[in-house]
């Protein structure tokens, strides 16, 4: 009785282990931006006039104070983003609104600024811009990845599907029709399939791992099973 215990205890362990467990990343700032592949109306900017960056200072981009505020109170406290995104006008582009509410943030609000490398100044009135830029703590299996924005030029929070997620480089790419105060968040995933990228869907497991645990599981009842004959017959 006590070796059958041992097996059961062992086959247990293993699948326990081997089952993949994502744990909810920290938030983090927007990271480096690919200068070689900002696109303005869809053609590709002069990496040698043009760079971009994000900055956490709202000052000379945002003039309305509750907005500000939203986006200060947001930073602060993640768990009211759905509060901050109430204070205006919310456009969800596609995304369910019963989910609105399960939205968590992977990275802070901050403001995206192209700068004309020849005067130093940000590049103001920009339409029709393409940026690709990294985020660190961006991981398979998080769920629905969204883009936040807030068009100061319409006045309105879009929550954008982005044009393309890279999880080898842990980068997005986002078309926006103007510039201003980006962050990326998601819906978690409840365990089944999500969306997130024209060209990469997020899986909540590496399908790669799902044969080999299912077949530790598989080959454990069954030796589980023949101990247990086994006995009977004795």
């Amino acid at each position: 009785m006590k070796k059958l215990m041992k097996v059961l205890t062992v086959a247990v362990t293993m699948c326990v282990c081997l089952t993949p467990v994502f744990a909810k990343p920290s938030i983090s700032h927007n990271g480096t931006i690919s200068t070689n592949e900002i696109l303005i109306d869809g053609k590709k900017v002069d990496a040698t006039k043009v760079t971009a960056g994000f900055k956490s200072d709202f000052s000379t981009t945002v003039v309305k104070k509750e907005v500000v505020e939203a986006i200060q109170q947001l930073n602060t406290d993640p768990k009211k983003l759905v509060e901050a995104l109430k204070a205006t006008n919310i456009d969800i582009q596609g995304l369910d609104e019963t989910k609105l509410e399960q939205l968590e943030v992977l990275t802070q609000v901050q403001d995206l600024t192209l700068i004309d490398k020849t005067t130093g100044e940000p590049m103001k009135d920009v339409k029709n811009v393409t940026v690709t830029w990294e985020v660190p703590n961006l991981v398979k299996g998080l769920g629905d990845i969204r883009v936040l924005h807030f068009s100061t030029v319409r006045n309105v929070w879009e929550i954008l599907t982005p044009s393309e997620i890279d999880y080898a480089t842990n980068s997005i790419t986002q078309f926006f029709k103007d510039l201003s105060p980006v962050a990326v968040v998601y819906v978690p995933s409840a365990g089944g399939d999500t969306t997130g990228s024209k060209t990469d869907k997020p899986q909540t497991a590496d399908t790669n791992m799902i044969l080999p645990i299912a077949a530790v599981c598989v080959l454990s009842g069954a030796l589980v099973f023949v101990l247990l004959r086994k006995k009977h017959e004795n």
